[in-house]
């Protein structure tokens, strides 16, 4: 047997429907829809805030790399001992920061902005090259202490070796090209982790007196 909807429930609704009617002059009225002009420039602010927020977790990724950098331990050149312990030391910092900056930028959404996902993979790509030639670099170092007598002459080899990559990593564009693109260019202005990143400049890079051509 059907079930109404009871007395309790029809009397709510009755009186919804009385209050929605009474004291509205414009009922019965169509209301109007909102103009082509509105709804685009709705649109648009939405596409603006999605370009915003892409960019600024693009430059929250690659602030992961300049963190570790910031906070990893400096070389000590005053003995072949110190040098290859500490350069261990930074190399083993500056890797993990890359492999978080890697991880980031992977779990980034498809971007908003044309252009980027190109420079994304080509920044991505960078970035593991240099993790792979910073673990390579440690491991030879790592090597060369393992022997019960150390060979100078390796040793310096490595740290040679070292110093070349950390070179790299401290001149790495770390906008990885989004820089030439306009519409990341605008989106950073309102992003956070932007601002932070280009304090260096517009090109920012972990190496102080600047970056390569």
């Amino acid at each position: 047997m059907w079930r109404g909807i009871g007395a309790p429930a029809a009397v709510a609704v009755l009186l919804l429907v009385a209050g929605c009617g009474a004291g509205d002059e414009n009922a019965g009225q169509v209301r109007p829809e909102p103009s082509r002009q509105q709804a685009a420039e709705s649109d648009g602010g939405t596409q603006d805030s999605r370009a915003t927020e892409w960019a600024d977790s693009y430059c929250s990724a690659t602030l992961r790399l300049v963190h570790a950098v910031s906070t990893s331990p400096q070389v000590d050149p005053s003995s072949p001992e110190r040098a290859s312990k500490t350069s261990m030391d930074m190399l083993t910092t500056v890797s993990e920061g890359l492999r978080q900056a890697e991880r980031e930028l992977d779990g980034l959404a498809p971007a908003p902005i044309r252009g980027a996902d190109e420079v994304l993979e080509r920044t991505k790509g960078e970035f593991s090259e240099l993790r792979d030639r910073s673990e390579s670099a440690r491991n030879r170092l790592a090597a060369t202490r393992q022997r019960e007598e150390p060979d100078v002459a390796e040793t310096r080899s490595a740290l040679d070796v070292t110093s070349n990559v950390l070179d790299e990593v401290g001149e790495v564009n770390l906008l990885g090209g989004m820089e030439e693109i306009p519409e990341f260019v605008e989106a950073s202005r309102s992003a956070r982790s932007c601002a932070e990143l280009l304090s260096s400049g517009s090109r920012p890079s972990l190496n102080p007196d600047g970056s390569r051509e």
